[in-house]
């Protein structure tokens, strides 16, 4: 079957700038309870793993583990350091000052990530149970520009609403 170009345009395409993102009630950074300033987000769609098996003069790849990448998007601050105080806090609870580590119960907050159609209504919402991983820094510069740290959360659940 030929596309053509009428079929192509009549239909409704996905957008990459049509979308919101926040941590779920009461788990976000003091000012942004509803939503995240976010620049930028990258979200596993999944990601299967495989082995291969071999067998006479053949090899075959079989699934082994369906499992999903780490989330990274890039936040931006506002003149009161509320995010980078989040982060910190975040960061700093996991390993309290008597030793060793919090449950992972304890650490983990859900990310919710709201795709939206192009009149910004809600299509798909999906929710991510994650920690923060690797590391965040300030980076500082002569320019005016507004503060903005990259961060990369590690997913440990999925739910789709």
């Amino acid at each position: 079957m030929v596309l053509t170009l009428t079929q192509v345009n009549s239909k409704e395409w996905a957008r990459q700038d049509k979308w919101d993102v926040r941590f779920r009630t009461g788990q976000g950074p003091d000012g942004f309870t509803n939503w995240l300033p976010a620049t930028n987000l990258t979200t596993p769609v999944f990601n299967i793993s495989s082995f291969d098996w071999s067998s006479g003069h053949r090899t075959f790849s079989l699934p082994k583990a369906l499992d999903y990448p780490d989330i990274s998007m890039t936040l931006l601050d506002d003149e009161n350091r509320s995010i980078k105080k989040f982060l910190r806090e975040w960061f700093e609870a996991a390993f309290p000052e008597s030793g060793g580590i919090q449950y992972l119960s304890e650490i983990v907050k859900v990310l919710e990530v709201a795709q939206l159609n192009a009149q910004n209504e809600e299509v798909e919402t999906e929710s991510y149970i994650v920690f923060p991983t690797g590391s965040v820094a300030s980076a500082f510069s002569s320019e005016a520009s507004v503060m903005q740290y990259p961060v990369n959360f590690k997913v440990v659940g999925y739910m789709r609403s």
